[in-house]
C-alpha cells in the first residue's frame, strides 16, 4: 500500500504539473495574442500606445507556467502526504484502510473549508463539495486495485 501511495503521489504531482503548464502556456499565449493585436490596434496613436506602455508594463505580468506547474505539483505532494504518513505506521492491513480514509477525509473537509474561507466562499458547502469528491475517487480508487491486492490481512 505505502509503495502504490508514492507512485500515485509521484504520478499525480507529475500529472498536476503537467496540465497546470498547459493549461497557463495557452492561457499566456491568448493573453500575449491579445496584447500583439492592441498593441497594433494603438499603433496608429503613438501618444495613446506610450500612455498604455507606461501605465502597464503588460508582457511582464503575463503567467510563467513553470511556476504554476512547480507549484501545483508541490501542492499535491504535500497533499498526499497526509494519507501516506498513517499508511506508513499502520501494520494492519484494514486499520489501515480505515485510517487512510479517516485522515484523508479529515484532510479534504478542513483544506477545502479553509480554501474557500480564503477565496471567500461558503466554507460548509465548499468543505462538502471537497470531501464527497474525495469519498468518490477513494471508492473508485479501491474498487479498480482491490483485485491486485496480494497483501490480505495477515499484517
Amino acid at each position: 500500500m505505502v509503495l502504490s501511495g508514492i507512485a500515485g503521489a509521484l504520478a499525480g504531482a507529475f500529472s498536476m504539473a503537467v496540465g497546470e503548464f498547459v493549461s497557463v502556456s495557452t492561457q499566456r499565449d491568448i493573453e500575449q495574442a491579445n496584447l500583439t493585436k492592441r498593441v497594433s490596434v494603438l499603433a496608429g496613436n503613438a501618444a495613446k500606445a506610450k500612455q498604455e506602455a507606461m501605465d502597464g508594463e503588460e508582457a511582464l505580468r503575463l503567467p510563467n507556467p513553470y511556476k504554476a506547474a512547480a507549484a501545483s505539483a508541490l501542492a499535491f505532494l504535500c497533499g498526499s502526504l497526509f494519507p501516506l504518513l498513517p499508511a506508513m505506521f499502520v501494520a494492519r492491513q484494514t486499520l489501515r484502510v480505515m485510517t487512510v480514509v479517516a485522515v484523508a477525509s479529515i484532510s479534504l473537509a478542513l483544506f477545502g473549508g479553509i480554501g474557500a474561507h480564503l477565496g471567500g466562499s461558503p466554507a460548509k458547502v465548499s468543505a462538502m463539495r471537497i470531501l464527497v469528491g474525495g469519498w468518490i475517487a477513494m471508492g473508485i480508487t479501491y474498487g479498480l486495485l482491490k483485485p491486485f491486492d496480494r497483501d490480505g490481512d495477515d499484517k
